[in-house]
């Protein structure tokens, strides 16, 4: 199983997205060791979610490229945590798997 999480955060936006993330990956891989955890996010917090031990793509904008990011890595569950898409975008990831929205 694998499950995305799609998030933003750095010094204009703030870390409690990525990090509220990161608790929760940790959680779900302390519950289950069988599950990839792959962060999309933006490069500004790469060394920080590699410094957990996390899978990272790099993802500047929630846009066609991104959904296409997304789709290639055949999720079983995105959870998605930010403020700047937009409710099309939402709609494109809901028809990708299960989507979990913060």
């Amino acid at each position: 199983m694998k499950i995305i999480f799609r998030t933003n955060g750095g010094k204009d936006i703030g870390l409690g997205h990525v990090y509220r993330c990161i608790s929760l990956a940790q959680a779900i891989t302390d519950l289950a060791h069988n599950i990839i955890i792959l962060f999309v996010a933006n490069n500004e917090v790469k060394t920080l979610i590699e410094e957990y031990k996390f899978e990272f793509i790099s993802s500047d904008s929630f846009d066609n490229k991104d959904i296409q990011i997304i789709e290639n890595q055949k999720p079983s569950l995105i959870i998605f945590d930010s403020y700047l898409a937009s409710n099309d975008y939402l709609k494109r990831l809901n028809k990708i798997c299960k989507l979990i929205i913060f």
